[in-house]
């Protein structure tokens, strides 16, 4: 499987899904309900974090399966943040929100290091918290 996927923390706060080589249409869909399982079964928000940097291929129902990834990301309440040293994906993403979706803005970020992929994590899911406790 050219896309692996699981946690990314010992609180299972933050799913994985990392891109590797070539990837087929068929991972991508099992990667995706994976994720939407794993999601499901939480009572707190899951962020997901996916890894691009080493993904080599485009599907040739590319358009097709991130339009529905972009549709997840309207219905899952957590951040998606996409590590991508390209700006290939937030391309591909804002033709397709603006195309399928009326330029609605979605959850999805795109950021280029890991490191400070984490740290956007981190901050946002801090503040989450301290808004969860002011209440």
């Amino acid at each position: 499987m050219s896309i692996f996927v699981d946690w990314g923390d010992a609180d299972e706060t933050i799913w994985i899904c990392r891109f590797s080589g070539n990837w087929t249409a068929n991972e991508f869909m099992t990667a995706l309900n994976s994720t939407k399982t794993a999601c499901a079964d939480r009572k707190y928000l899951v962020d997901i974090l996916a890894d691009m940097r080493n993904s080599q291929t485009t599907p040739q129902n590319l358009l097709a399966l991130l339009r529905i990834g972009t549709q997840f990301s309207y219905d899952h309440p957590g951040l998606i943040v996409v590590i991508t040293s390209s700006d290939f994906w937030k391309r591909i993403h804002d033709l397709i929100i603006h195309t399928f979706f009326g330029s609605k803005p979605t959850g999805i970020h795109f950021i280029s290091t890991v490191d400070d992929a984490y740290y956007f994590l981190d901050i946002t899911q801090e503040q989450r918290q301290q808004a969860e406790h002011a209440q």
